[in-house]
This record gives structure tokens, C-alpha cells and sequence, in this order.
């Protein structure tokens, strides 16, 4: 059994076998990357604590990150009418519909930690709360909706709270459940900090290379004026994820990051004229840094 089918058999565990039910497996399944939950997963394994409630924690994330992007797909929100390769949830069921499973897919992340063996479930559900509410994941999405003219720092900080509090609570979550753990809490936040801030810049500078990106202009502006300012935060941020994965022995967690950035590489490097032409400050030193930024982890 592979990580989607055992999330699925978890998942039909909590939710009824009816015409709503179906809406909610929609949502969830074909996963997509399913980048959290590895990596969540990953790190039970480097810390040598992997069990079921492990599995719980993986659906936690999977399914917030499901209930996120249901959300930022409405039509008051990002307005997007395809979500991997199929018709978004609002456009196959209706807004109203939509709007409430993706509700239904928050209070069932709580309901999998909640339902955890571990007596650090009630820690969990806390660290969780606060990173996915107003000083976590929405603040991010209030500020991605709320400032058009965004400065590079306003991009990092939208990046930090929108995509970085659900990869840093991956491993944090794991990170707790372990009964030792080489690494601390701080230095795990740190690194998943650094992380998710790369992860979603790598699909910004993907998304430049995608001709078909109807959100291009809008979501990528940034990198008009602070193009360089990126790549060199790539570089210093895979600098301190690659000296905290090899101090601390977190092969696995390790092992799913370059996954990730050898797949969004790939992506790059097959459109870096397309890229290199979308940022007006278009030069030799972008280009450099570019392909640099390509090779530092």
C-alpha cells in the first residue's frame, strides 16, 4: 500500500459514504505531491519514531493543505477554475458546496490530531492552531489578497505564513511526537522556515517559464524588481537546510527536499529563456545566479 491509498483508507474512515462524502474525497484525492506529508513522515523515520499516529499527523497536514487551496480557488479569492488538471471545486459543485467542504476539511485536520494515541496530541493541536489562524497560514493569505504592490520583503513574509507554517508544523509535528530527538524545536521551525520559503519561490520562477499561467503577471510581479533578490535567497537558504540536514542526520527529510528541487529544476531549466526574458531586469548576472541557484543543494 502506497502513502495516498494508506491516507485514503484513514480518510474514509472519517467521512460518510454519501453524496458529500464525495465532494470531500474530490477535494483530497488524486493527492498531488503530497510533498508535506513525506516530508512529515521523512523526518518520523531520520528521528526513528514513525508509528500510526504518524499517519494521523500526514492526513492533518494533507487535508489543511487540501482545505487551503479549495478556498484560495473561489472566485472571491484567486479565482482559478482548474486545480490539478480538473475542474476546481466550486466549478464542479458549486460555490456554496465548495465552500462549506472546505470547512468540513478544516475541522477534519483537527479531528485526525485529535485522534492520535500520543499524550503530545493536545501540544499538537495547539502548535496547529496558531500557525494555521490569524498569526499563520490566513494572516499569509490576507496579505497575499490585500497588498497588489508587494516589496520583496512583503513576499517573503506572505511566502513564510502562507506556504512555510504548514511545512514547518511537517516536521515540527514530528519532530514533537519524538520521544528524543537530535534536533530542537527552534532549529526544526528554522529549517522548515527555510524550506517552505524556497519551496514556493521555486514554483514562482517555474510558473515564469509556463506560457499558459493565466496569474503570471500578477502572482510572479515581484520578481520584475527583486529577480536577483530571490535567487540569492535560494542560495543562503539551501545553504542553511543543507547544514541542518547533515548536523543532525535527517537523510530522509534530505532526500524528499531534493526530490522536490530536482523536479522544479528540471521545470526551470527546460524554460530559462522563457524566465530569463518574463523579468525585465533581464541580464547575465540573473541568468548566472540563476543557473547557481540551480546547483546549491
Amino acid at each position: 500500500m502506497n502513502l495516498e491509498e494508506k491516507l485514503l483508507e484513514i480518510f474514509k474512515k472519517h467521512v460518510r459514504p454519501d453524496e458529500f462524502g464525495d465532494v470531500l474525497k474530490y477535494i483530497m484525492f488524486p493527492a498531488g505531491k503530497l510533498f508535506r506529508p513525506k516530508l512529515s513522515l521523512a523526518m518520523a523515520e531520520d528521528l526513528g519514531t514513525l508509528n500510526d499516529d504518524h499517519y494521523l499527523l500526514a492526513l492533518a497536514i494533507e487535508t489543511h493543505h487540501a482545505y487551503s487551496l479549495v478556498h484560495d480557488d473561489l472566485p472571491c479569492m484567486d479565482d482559478d477554475d482548474v486545480r490539478r488538471g480538473r475542474p476546481a471545486a466550486h466549478i464542479k459543485y458549486g460555490e456554496w458546496k465548495a465552500l462549506l467542504a472546505g470547512d468540513s476539511l478544516i475541522n477534519l485536520s483537527y479531528e485526525f490530531l485529535a485522534s492520535m494515541e500520543s499524550d503530545k496530541a493536545k501540544q499538537l493541536i495547539l502548535d496547529f492552531s496558531k500557525m494555521m489562524g490569524a498569526q499563520g497560514l490566513i494572516l499569509g493569505q490576507v496579505i497575499d489578497l490585500s497588498h497588489q504592490n508587494k516589496k520583496f520583503e512583503d513576499t517573503l513574509l506572505m511566502h513564510e505564513l502562507k506556504t512555510a507554517r504548514l511545512i514547518q508544523f511537517s516536521l515540527l509535528g514530528s519532530q514533537t511526537l519524538a520521544t528524543t530527538a537530535s534536533i530542537g524545536r527552534e532549529e526544526t521551525l528554522l529549517l522548515g522556515k527555510y524550506m517552505g520559503i524556497n519551496f514556493q519561490l521555486f514554483d514562482d520562477l517555474a510558473e515564469l517559464g509556463d506560457p499558459t499561467d493565466e496569474h503570471e503577471e500578477q502572482v510572479n510581479a515581484f520578481l520584475n524588481y527583486d529577480a536577483l533578490a530571490t535567487l540569492e535567497y535560494i542560495v543562503e537558504g539551501n545553504k542553511v537546510i543543507k547544514d541542518t540536514l547533515e548536523r543532525h542526520s535527517l537523510t530522509s527529510v534530505g532526500e524528499v527536499y531534493r526530490a522536490y528541487l530536482q523536479k522544479m529544476s528540471s521545470k526551470i531549466e527546460s524554460s530559462i529563456d522563457t524566465i530569463a526574458k518574463a523579468v525585465e531586469n533581464n541580464s547575465p548576472s540573473f541568468r548566472q545566479k540563476l543557473e547557481k541557484a540551480l546547483l546549491t543543494f
